[in-house]
């Protein structure tokens, strides 16, 4: 590879086997990814007004980034010339943020306007200059004048005024202004004021919500999300039916489906076959016995047949099952459908 890769992707990238990557892959997620990327996105969210951001919503964004992240880590391992990975916490960081922007895109549609509208101007685009913005070491977003990109970040996280910006954006835009009303300046006005009165750089998201609270422009109704595969930014998920009018093309694939799920490593086809569909499909169609079932899941016969009538199960229910988190239980899923899309292409690509 061009770049330097992390240590941490090396056993990841030189797997010998796919089976190996993908164990290799579901530890770098867990333990490394997915406790960062939750991290980021509670701050993130911690930063909405009440109004906005459910705990759906939280763990929907969550799941957005860990699949892009597992996409471009998969996509790095396929593609020995890329450019290397050389720092995978700063790399998660940049997809966790990439996914809460398109969150705000799609539910906060006035703090994207204002968000726009500020970037537009910290780029020095306008008659205003002077401004600055630049992306931080962690793949955040960070503005200011001209100059402060070189002072140090950890400073500014400290600024007692930003957290102040943050809790109150209103009381703090009035002492920025106390001659004035600050909703009424123009927002090259209203911007340079707050950057003054902060002394530090600030988080551009930081300063858009506050800009858009000040101004009261901020979103009263979210708009809906959109279906799990577009947000997601994946295609469609590898248990849902195509339908075909040829009955054996359709017995074909599922069987090439069970055969390939009994492939994956214990957690992902567990994760895999107690949610799909696809699973009562099998049985149906004479590929796979409550029996046969209860092997790939490597769990009592008993057990598994007492489960079979409330199959599909939910995530708690299966997290329960197998002594994990709920979003284990996804981020196990997804990866599954990853592998199960990437084989599948590779299937067709062969037949």
């Amino acid at each position: 590879m061009e770049g330097a890769i992390d240590p941490v992707l090396q056993r990841f990238c030189q797997a010998t086997t796919e089976d190996q990557a993908n164990q290799v892959l579901e530890f770098l997620i867990e333990e490394t990814a997915s406790p960062l990327i939750r991290k980021i996105l509670k701050a993130k969210f911690a930063q909405l007004p009440g109004r906005i951001g459910s705990d759906w919503d939280f763990e929907d964004v969550c799941s957005s980034a860990r699949t892009g992240l597992i996409t471009r880590l998969l996509r790095l391992r396929q593609q020995p010339n890329a450019n290397g990975v050389g720092n995978l916490a700063a790399y998660t960081a940049k997809v966790a943020y990439a996914a809460w922007n398109d969150y705000t895109h799609t539910r906060c549609p006035g703090l994207t306007k204002i968000r726009y509208r500020l970037q537009y101007l910290l780029e020095n685009r306008t008659s205003q200059k002077g401004f600055a913005l630049w992306e931080g070491d962690d793949g955040e977003m960070w503005c200011g004048f001209a100059g402060w990109d070189q002072q140090g970040l950890d400073a500014a996280r400290r600024n007692a005024r930003r957290s102040r910006l943050l809790e109150a954006p209103g009381r703090a835009a009035a002492e920025a202004f106390p001659e004035g009303e600050p909703k009424r300046l123009g927002l090259p006005r209203l911007t340079a004021g707050l950057l003054s009165w902060l002394g530090t750089p600030v988080e551009l998201h930081t300063l858009a919500v506050a800009v858009a609270e000040v101004l009261e422009v901020l979103d009263e109704t979210p708009a809906p999300l959109p279906p799990e595969g577009n947000l997601l930014g994946a295609p469609s998920l590898v248990d849902a039916q195509p339908l075909p009018s040829d009955e054996a093309k359709w017995r074909e694939y599922l069987a090439w489906l069970a055969a390939e799920v009994a492939g994956l490593p214990l957690r992902q086809r567990t994760a895999f076959l107690l949610h799909s569909t696809a699973t009562a499909e099998f049985e149906f169609n004479g590929l796979l016995s409550i029996r046969q079932l209860a092997g790939l899941l490597e769990r009592p016969v008993e057990e598994v047949a007492g489960l079979w009538k409330a199959l599909p199960l939910d995530d708690r229910r299966t997290a329960q099952l197998l002594g994990l988190e709920r979003q284990q239980v996804i981020n196990l899923r997804r990866m599954a459908r990853d592998t199960l899309g990437r084989r599948w292409r590779l299937w067709i690509g062969r037949t």
